[in-house]
């Protein structure tokens, strides 16, 4: 029932919970542009987005390793992709792919586990 887990997170006191769901919904659109938009060269950009996850789960006061492991159930979607990229040539590109997929499972997982669903469906 992993749903309720979620749930009960979207009920906490932190200061992130308490920020209005328009902004966090508007920064979740952000932070997924410039995610989506960065090169797979650059991939100080993606560990800087990973520290940035991770801080905001850590202000959110949410559990990063349950976070995270809900996060990975799309790496196998986005493996198979990935992997084909990979086999094609272009290793750079398929690890981007995987990072890219995993971090934006974060950050909607973030939006979600500090917003009560009816929140975010009315900040929608």
């Amino acid at each position: 029932m992993h749903h309720l887990v979620v749930d009960r997170w979207s009920r906490g006191s932190s200061p992130l919970h308490q920020r209005d769901p328009r902004a966090k919904l508007a920064a979740l659109l952000v932070f997924l542009i410039a995610l989506s938009t960065t090169p797979p060269s650059a991939q100080a950009a993606f560990a800087g987005y990973g520290v940035l996850m991770v801080i905001a789960a850590n202000r959110a006061r949410l559990p990063i390793l349950g976070l995270a492991g809900r996060a990975a159930l799309i790496l196998p979607f986005s493996a198979t992709f990935a992997l084909l990229t990979w086999w094609s040539g272009d290793s750079l590109r398929a690890l981007a792919l995987a990072e890219k997929s995993f971090l934006s499972g974060m950050a909607a997982l973030l939006l979600v586990g500090t917003t009560p669903l009816t929140g975010w469906t009315a900040a929608l």
